[in-house]
């Protein structure tokens, strides 16, 4: 009796969804493609403001999940497990190649030299001692959390009536 018609019925009046349209929407590849974008743009930004504040920042993979699981949103528009399976595996190598790249630049402000320079010191030796000593457990909590966060916000939204309809489409092909 006193509801209002015209603001709680707004998804009456839409049109019914295509749910074969949005199965056609997802690729995979766009969603590869935009989140190496996204993960080239973070760790860039990672290192800039690392440097310009002279600090190492961990939670920084936290903000590196945000944007490759919402550039795998919009560029792959993926329904299925793939598309938080690329943004959780993309944030996770960022998470430890931003870790490393920081800590790369900031030793080499600390010796006085350019990072490319110690990039003809890397060995195997070196990067496992990294991931041991200077990356460790919190560098992998956060890692892990960060995918957490890429996979979370990897999948397409879906609207009311774009819900319904892939539903019903998936029920009809077990039928």
């Amino acid at each position: 009796m006193y509801r209002l018609k015209k603001r709680h019925s707004r998804h009456l009046d839409a049109p019914p969804a295509d749910a074969g349209r949005l199965l056609r929407e997802q690729s995979p590849g766009r969603a590869w493609l935009a989140g190496a974008g996204a993960l080239v743009l973070v760790l860039a930004a990672w290192v800039a403001v690392s440097m310009l504040f002279d600090r190492y920042f961990p939670w920084y993979s936290m903000l590196q999940g945000l944007v490759i699981g919402l550039a795998v949103q919009r560029h792959g528009r993926g329904l299925d497990w793939r598309f938080p399976g690329v943004a959780a595996l993309l944030t996770a190598v960022a998470a430890f190649a931003g870790a490393f790249l920081v800590a790369l630049f900031l030793t080499g402000r600390e010796f006085r030299t350019g990072a490319l320079a110690l990039v003809d010191e890397i060995s195997w030796h070196t990067v496992s001692v990294f991931a041991i000593r200077n990356f460790g457990v919190d560098g992998v909590i956060y890692m892990l959390f960060a995918a957490a966060v890429a996979a979370f916000y990897a999948p397409r939204r879906l609207s009311r009536q774009e819900a319904v309809a892939l539903r019903r489409y998936r029920e009809e092909d077990r039928a």
